[in-house]
């Protein structure tokens, strides 16, 4: 406190959140961080100087002081954190153990600020996050940093200080569900599954994961006996999986979150519009997860191929009619029509039901997709705002990054402005490699998407999104990443772009000409502009390999036993002379299904067994050198 980086009114008012009151999105704000994570969570130690559990003097401590991590202005920083070593006798460096419990918080930047500014509540939710480590510890002292790190982000949300935004988890979720690299997408990811079983089975369950002592999935396990619940992390993960990507609880309580959206959505592993497209993965994670998204669709035939049997696959169909949520066969052939819906979606939603390992599939679809239609790309929510950046001037830049889209075509840009003026815009590859941190300067925006200059455009309407640039002559494509740049001028007035501040994800940048100082360099916008572009399906062909086997093969019958129809998948490596028969128990033929020369591909046919006995029936594939006969079960 000599140093006057903090003050008695600091310490009291940390003091009052822990004790006595939480902001209003708390739990309950009438309490404070402690007595809100004893509720929800348990106990701590209260261990003493010998380190035994409950002869402590009864009090959480709280240092603070200036956390020595190299901390630099606008940089990363240790607001606090729990040291194992002062309540662990098995430590090996318990010499050094302050034999109680204790948190430690900092002081300096994280109360005072390097501007001089105190700032009590930027440094509360360490404090609700660190307590629930000690009361964990008390239980299970070698939990997963998953599920550890997981309570403590809900611990967070618990006491009003809320979740981070997943944003950076939902840009790459094929990662492991349960491992755990220390960087801030795991926090995210850990935190948003925490909260999603709180909203499912309650904080009784919370609390029972919080103190069973069986760590990990063993752990997980337990807790849902405990809480009375028939549940497995595969199941789970599964209705997380589609809740992150459609969040809508009306649908089915597991698919969603309560009260508002969250603010990002999920990425897309491949994006289309039209139906035809192919996409595979060589090292889809445990638990991991990819979306496939077809739009502007009238009908559409999904093959997949997989190197295991626990890949899992949920289709999302979105018609007029609302969103059905459907099982998809691995291997297998999955059909779906549009037709007369004015909305065509179609997500495949691709997970690995793998504890450990990683597995691949190829998936690859055909149809028909609309040739006419209209999709509006927007990384702004449409209801916030804040003034625009005053500091852009003559040849600035604006760049607006769009994930590629494959069988689009740009055709239009609006944007929003709050002034009037003159600037251009073109349409530019996207660099792949670019990092702001790394690379400062502009390079964002790589190759022109099509040839000339700029297209000029004169700013006069200042209603939302009242500004337009028609880009259809140039029949500009859509994929793969592109970036919408924006420039200045000639001349004053400049107009200025509205902004979204809500977002997290942010996809604008700012090109600043600073030449007194050091040229040219780039910025990350505070929030995302108001320019959205209009995308239509296009002539261009934008497509990976068609989805070839590796293999001949033939596949049990789904269903089996069945009792009206059943369907039967194999497939053929080369092109071959195929004939696919079901004959009886005395080897006699009762259906021919295929014969003919057929091409590589995965193929699928239907059995209808009128006329015949209920029974066991055989079907045998020949294709070429190739032959495999299965058994199947007929039941009127």
């Amino acid at each position: 406190m000599s140093n006057g980086r903090i003050r008695v009114s600091d310490v009291s008012a940390i003091i009052q959140v822990l004790e006595q009151k939480t902001p209003r999105a708390s739990k309950d704000s009438t309490k404070g961080i402690l007595s809100l994570v004893r509720q929800y969570f348990g106990n701590p130690p209260n261990i003493n100087s010998q380190f035994v559990k409950g002869a402590g003097d009864g009090r959480t401590h709280v240092l603070i002081y200036d956390i020595k991590d190299g901390a630099k202005p606008g940089g990363l920083f240790v607001k606090g954190y729990f040291h194992r070593v002062d309540v662990d006798p098995t430590s090996t460096s318990s010499l050094y153990s302050n034999r109680r419990d204790l948190l430690y918080i900092d002081s300096y930047p994280g109360i005072m600020g390097f501007d001089g500014k105190r700032d009590i509540d930027n440094s509360m939710d360490v404090l609700s996050h660190e307590f629930q480590h000690l009361v964990h510890w008390n239980y299970d002292p070698s939990e997963i940093k998953f599920f550890n790190e997981g309570l403590s982000e809900y611990a967070q949300l618990v006491t009003g200080y809320g979740l981070r935004d997943p944003s950076r988890y939902y840009r790459n979720t094929n990662v492991a569900l349960l491992d755990w690299s220390d960087n801030l997408a795991d926090y995210e990811r850990a935190g948003l599954w925490t909260y999603y079983t709180s909203v499912q089975f309650g904080d009784q369950f919370i609390r029972a994961l919080t103190q069973n002592p069986k760590s990990g999935l063993a752990g997980f396990d337990a807790a849902a006996a405990q809480s009375g619940l028939s549940i497995t992390v595969e199941r789970v993960a599964e209705d997380f999986f589609i809740a992150n990507a459609i969040n809508d609880r009306s649908i089915h309580p597991a698919y969603g979150y309560p009260g508002t959206p969250m603010g990002s959505t999920v990425g897309w592993y491949r994006d289309y519009l039209g139906a035809n497209g192919s996409g595979s993965r060589t090292n889809l994670q445990p638990f991991g997860v990819d979306y496939l998204r077809f739009r502007l669709v009238d009908s559409i035939r999904v093959s997949f191929l997989s190197s295991s049997e626990d890949l899992r696959i949920k289709a999302l169909q979105k018609t007029d009619q609302g969103m059905r949520v459907l099982d998809v066969r691995s291997p297998g052939i999955h059909t779906a029509t549009f037709r007369g819906s004015l909305v065509s979606e179609f997500v495949l939603v691709v997970y690995s039901g793998k504890t450990s390992g990683p597995m691949s599939y190829s998936v690859s679809s055909f149809g028909t997709g609309r040739k006419s239609g209209v999709f509006e790309y927007a990384h702004d929510d449409g209801k916030t705002f804040t003034n625009p950046n005053t500091m852009l001037r003559n040849n600035d830049t604006v760049f607006v990054v769009f994930p590629g889209i494959r069988g689009a075509r740009v055709d239009s840009v609006r944007m929003w402005f709050e002034t009037q003026g003159d600037a251009s815009l073109m349409i530019r590859d996207a660099n792949p490699t670019y990092d702001i941190s790394l690379q400062p300067m502009s390079g964002l925006g790589q190759r022109p998407r099509f040839s000339g200059n700029p297209v000029s455009f004169a700013v006069t309407d200042t209603s939302r999104l009242g500004t337009g640039v028609d880009l259809r002559q140039y029949d500009i494509g859509g994929y793969p990443d592109f970036v919408v740049q924006v420039i200045y001028g000639p001349g004053a007035p400049h107009p200025l772009l509205r902004r979204d501040i809500m977002q997290s994800s942010v996809m604008s940048y700012l090109s600043l000409n600073d030449q007194a100082s050091m040229g040219r360099v780039m910025f990350r916008s505070t929030g995302d502009f108001y320019l959205r572009a209009y995308l239509s399906p296009s002539d261009i062909v934008e497509r990976d390999p068609l989805l070839l086997p590796e293999r001949f093969a033939l596949y049990q019958n789904y269903p089996n036993p069945f009792n009206q129809r059943t369907s039967i998948l194999y497939e053929i490596l080369d092109e071959s002379a195929v004939r696919l028969a079901v004959y009886d128990l005395l080897g006699r033929e009762v259906a021919l299904l295929v014969d003919e020369v057929q091409l590589p591909y995965v193929y699928e046919v239907t059995f209808n067994p009128d006329g015949l006995s209920s029974g066991i029936y055989l079907y045998r594939l020949n294709a070429g050198s190739f032959t495999s006969t299965k058994k199947m079960v007929y039941l009127k």
